[in-house]
């Protein structure tokens, strides 16, 4: 049985993308945390702790990139998963994602099916096992 509310932190400048992972990951338990840029999404993770970030790379003040070498830096913070979700699947991105420090990479538009896969795959959440 999952831990009850998962805490994900979804970093993304788009409220449109925010909602549609919320709307995609509803009824999973999961608890939400929101911020719109890397600076606050380096703010939030370490002030909330989640369980795993979810982040764009390309956003305005601190892109996902910068935000995910500032919160591998943190003793607090340095083992939170970090997936960076965003529509660049070119190789250099990829690359540049795992080289700053993410644990994982994902391409919008993003499938219900294989985001599950790479959260039970970093925190143990194992799909249908919820309350």
């Amino acid at each position: 049985m999952n831990p009850p509310g998962l805490r994900i932190l979804l970093v993304d400048d788009s409220l449109l993308q925010q909602r549609y992972l919320q709307e995609l990951l509803a009824g999973f338990g999961f608890d939400f945390l929101l911020a719109a840029d890397g600076a606050a999404g380096v703010e939030a993770a370490l002030r909330h702790r989640p369980d795993i970030i979810l982040m764009d790379i390309e956003m305005p003040v601190m892109d996902g990139l910068q935000a995910a070498q500032r919160i591998r830096e943190c003793p607090e913070t340095v083992d939170t998963p970090i997936v960076m979700v965003t529509s660049r699947g070119e190789a250099d991105y990829m690359e540049s994602a795992f080289c700053g420090g993410c644990n994982d990479y994902i391409t919008k538009p993003v499938h219900l099916d294989e985001l599950l896969a790479k959260i039970a795959s970093l925190t143990g959440f194992v799909p249908g096992a919820h309350a």
